[in-house]
């Protein structure tokens, strides 16, 4: 990826070119100043200040000061300040609301309000002009209020807005949603509106009106209906006589229907649906007729979120030919990749669709933003709830994405990821005395060169440790952020800091997976908290690998325990360049553990039945690698959709091969739904499932009525060992601190032990390498965890051993802690059967040795050139 540079940056604040005459209207007025610690961005403050305007927008201070006006209402002191011709240290002066004048440092001027600003970017507020707010209408996905305040929390200062469920369609219509939308804002904002084909006679008069542009959609999208090329040309012609400018959503409409219906009589309802529906064809022949017509009428037009550098080449192209149109783009096309979409389906649904597929098309696209191909990045801001996601196939649940309180901190973040050599020429502000002075320290701490970064890293600290949860308090898994939370802090607040490693505390902070998702969770943990270790409880580890694969690079840290590995190839991970250790939860193994206890009860024939889910497919790869490697033959691999609401057909093939057992990689509902419709069609199997099917909804779908009519049901996961001592003392501590046992369930709960043993077994590796340097902690993990050495089972025990200068062997509450090369806790193994009353029974503990040398030999494994990029 190549991050944009400073002075691109600044041009996220671009607003489509308006006309001379002033027609854009704005109700609400504030001023903003975003004030960024130098070097850092995601979740820093933003100070607002809300004045009623009084002042013209050319008088600046002294001319106030001659009108007997205050100086000025607030001046931002000693700051670094970003504007359109580069940066420098300067004051910032504000009247009603209003930037006045912005003046060398400690220019003696006063004011009634000094904010602080030393060490910090001052950034002008972006001016966002795509972005949909839902009102007036049905506004359960949001609203003025609630999207506004999620702009001015995070730099975007004014809005133009059109919600396409109540779409401005005529001059009447855009007077009563001004009327509506009368002190419902906290941010200044703009109203563009809609051209429907039967309404272009409307046009004239919402201009006059005062719309800022209009919106046209060459397809039918979001109800909206498709303004196809003979009546496009038409609307350009009425806009170029106005000189009013529009913004064109470019998706050819024949084309996206007829990719419509082929995928839906094919019965496709997997995410793989949304690029083929929503084609790159389909963008680039639009944008191509846009671009002809655009140069035919002299209109001005932006085509809405270009997804990629194949359409802003196409834009640039007609541009040198002669066409007026420009490009606009969002972070999600400077971020996202393709694949994105099969792993998080509705909650990748957009459209234009997410299109990177390889590290060159993101440079392209970067590229593209960096020299000025393309205009100006909006947010395309269309939030909706995880439920309204989750409804419906992916065909009926909605599209798009939040916007407005990510992206300035992403692209920010982008900006000062940059080469420091780069940002150094831009002026005053860049280097560490440059940015903060030769005397403060903190700015010159924040600049400090990735060199000095490591030497800090390295030296000894008395203060505490920081550790960072990357946890879930809300979204999709908030109802479970709670219980893991726990689990992690339970180990170190009760374990850990009675002797901490290194005799520094640990102090445990966490950023919510659930609201900003785990690739600027793990940058904030490193930008905001500069933390010494990472711990994960979740699994999309690659969405962030390419920026921590740099970061481990320069700075040595920080050291990632995992909780749970899903979806991590066996060959990354567990090394000093890539220090990650997994406890447990890595699909290769859940698919094992099935194969291991169908073997145990003597079946000789499997069935493996698959979702089209990512992680269920990884697992059903390793049974159908297991049960090759132990002999048991695998009659069938069957993969279906997700979310089907009925698998009669699966059920009926498996009917006729009549396997010994059944292995079940999918959802708990989904899994309850096979069952259920096998028992009606009279058949009794073993089904062996994985660790979804412990969730209440698998019981619910199925009934417990038909758990006696089967053979056995039942699913793959980890245990503890209760024969170790350390089982003793874990057991006996959580159920016995308050908090922990008595509100979040008893030890065996599946996390609870496994992260016990993965953070006790890092604070031991680190006490071991006698560091926090990531290259020292890898090795160490190994060491303390491997035989040779005094085999110890509890935290302290191992301690003492280790500061005795003895080699140990730390047997925790999941037995032995050997790793494999792809950094594997070799977990215990285990089968648990459901009882007739819908309850788990006793789990059979499985060989974990065995296990473990499964694993190592069918494991996936990434293909990595030199550069670290993946195929994964």
């Amino acid at each position: 990826m190549v991050p944009p540079s400073w002075a691109q940056v600044r041009a996220i604040s671009r607003p489509i070119p308006r006309p001379a005459p002033v027609t854009t209207t704005t109700f609400s007025s504030s001023f903003m100043v975003h004030l960024l610690s130098v070097g850092h961005s995601i979740g820093a403050d933003i100070v607002v200040h809300r004045q009623p305007r009084c002042l013209a927008s050319g008088t600046n201070c002294r001319q106030a000061e001659k009108c007997g006006a205050t100086m000025a209402d607030l001046v931002v002191r000693g700051g670094t300040v970003v504007t359109a011709t580069g940066r420098r240290r300067a004051d910032v002066y504000v009247q009603d609301g209003l930037i006045a004048a912005i003046l060398d440092p400690n220019t003696p001027e006063s004011a009634d309000e000094v904010l602080d600003a030393d060490g910090r970017f001052v950034l002008p507020g972006m001016v966002d002009t795509h972005v949909h707010l839902m009102e007036p209408g049905d506004s359960t996905r949001e609203d003025f209020p609630t999207g506004t305040r999620a702009a001015a929390r995070r730099g975007v200062t004014t809005i133009v807005e059109h919600t396409h469920g109540w779409p401005l369609t005529g001059a009447g219509r855009f007077e009563e949603k001004r009327h509506h939308l009368r002190d419902r804002s906290y941010v200044d904002y703009a109203l563009a509106a809609h051209v429907f084909p039967e309404h272009v006679d409307e046009v004239r008069g919402l201009w006059g009106a005062g719309v800022t542009f209009f919106k046209i959609f060459t397809c039918a999208t979001h109800g909206i209906p498709a303004v196809t090329p003979e009546t496009l040309l038409e609307v350009f012609q009425e806009l170029a006589s106005l000189d009013a400018a529009c913004l064109v959503h470019c998706e050819d409409d024949v084309m996206t229907a007829a990719n419509e219906r082929r995928l839906k009589a094919e019965g496709r309802i997997d995410p793989g649906v949304i690029p083929e529906w929503r084609s790159r064809e389909a963008e680039l022949v639009a944008v191509g007729s846009a671009a002809l017509l655009a140069k035919v009428t002299g209109v001005r037009a932006t085509v809405a979120h270009a997804s990629s550098a194949d359409v802003v080449d196409l834009i640039q192209r007609e541009r040198a030919a002669g066409s007026p149109i420009v490009a606009e783009t969002c972070p999600q096309y400077l971020y996202l990749h393709e694949s994105e979409i099969h792993d998080h389906g509705p909650f990748r649904k957009f459209t234009p669709p997410a299109r990177i597929r390889s590290a060159e098309d993101q440079d392209r696209m970067w590229n593209a933003f960096n020299d000025g191909s393309i205009s100006h990045l909006s947010t395309d801001h269309a939030p909706s709830t995880a439920a309204q996601k989750r409804e419906g196939t992916i065909w009926e649940c909605h599209f798009g994405l939040p916007g407005l309180d990510t992206t300035v901190p992403l692209m920010v973040d982008a900006a000062l990821s940059a080469d420091e050599g780069d940002a150094a020429d831009e002026g005053d502000a860049a280097g560490a005395d440059d940015a903060a002075g030769a005397d403060d320290a903190a700015g010159a701490d924040d600049t400090a060169d990735a060199g000095d970064a490591a030497d800090e890293a390295a030296a000894p600290s008395d203060g505490p440790v920081t550790v960072c949860e990357l946890a879930y308090y809300t979204g999709e898994f908030g109802a479970y952020g709670p219980s893991l939370t726990a689990d992690v802090r339970f180990p170190i607040e009760e374990v850990i800091n009675q002797d901490p490693p290194l005799g520094r505390e640990w102090k445990l902070v966490s950023e919510d997976l659930g609201t900003v998702g785990e690739p600027q969770a793990a940058r904030a943990c490193l930008d905001l908290h500069d933390a010494d270790v990472i711990v994960s409880i979740a699994h999309g580890y690659r969405t962030y690998r390419p920026f921590m694969i740099e970061h481990w690079a320069e700075n040595d840290s920080p050291i990632v325990p995992s909780v749970h590995g899903g979806a991590i190839p066996g060959n990354l991970g567990g090394t000093a360049a890539e220090p990650i250790f997994r406890a447990q939860g890595l699909d290769e193994a859940l698919g094992t553990t099935g194969i291991l206890y169908a073997e145990s009860i003597g079946a000789n024939s499997v069935v493996i039945f698959a979702t089209q889910v990512e992680g269920f497919q990884l697992a059903a790869n390793a049974a159908q690698a297991a049960a090759e490697s132990v002999g048991i033959e695998v009659l069938d691999r069957i993969d279906a959709p997700a979310e089907e609401p009925s698998y009669r057909a699966q059920v009926e093939r498996i009917a006729d091969l009549n396997p010994d057992v059944v292995i079940l990689q999918v959802g708990p509902v989904e899994a309850g739904t096979i069952i259920k419709q096998a028992a009606e069609a009279g058949l009794s199997l073993e089904w062996i499932g994985e660790t979804g099917m412990v969730l209440q909804e698998f019981v619910e779908t199925m009934g417990v009525d038909v758990i006696d009519t089967q053979q056995g049901i039942g699913f793959a996961a980890f245990t503890f060992d209760d024969t170790t001592p350390a089982w003793d003392y874990f057991s006996a501590a959580w159920d016995g601190a308050p908090g922990y046992g008595d509100e979040f369930g008893p030890a065996t709960d599946l996390y609870h032990f496994s992260t016990y043993d993965v953070l006790v077994h890092t604070a031991l590796a680190v006490e071991a390498a006698g560091s926090l340097k990531a290259s020292e902690w890898a090795p160490a993990m190994r060491e303390v965890g491997s035989a040779p050495g005094t085999v110890c089972y509890t935290y302290l025990d191992c301690l003492a051993l280790i500061r005795a200068g003895e080699d140990v062997d730390y047997e925790g509450v999941t037995g032995s802690g050997d790793y494999t090369a792809g950094g594997v806790n070799n977990v215990t193994s285990a089968y648990t059967p459901f009882n007739s009353d819908g309850t788990t029974g006793t789990a059979v503990i499985l060989d974990p040795v065995r296990s473990l040398e499964i694993i190592d030999a069918i494991a996936t494994q990434a293909e990595c050139d030199d550069d670290n990029n993946c195929e994964w």
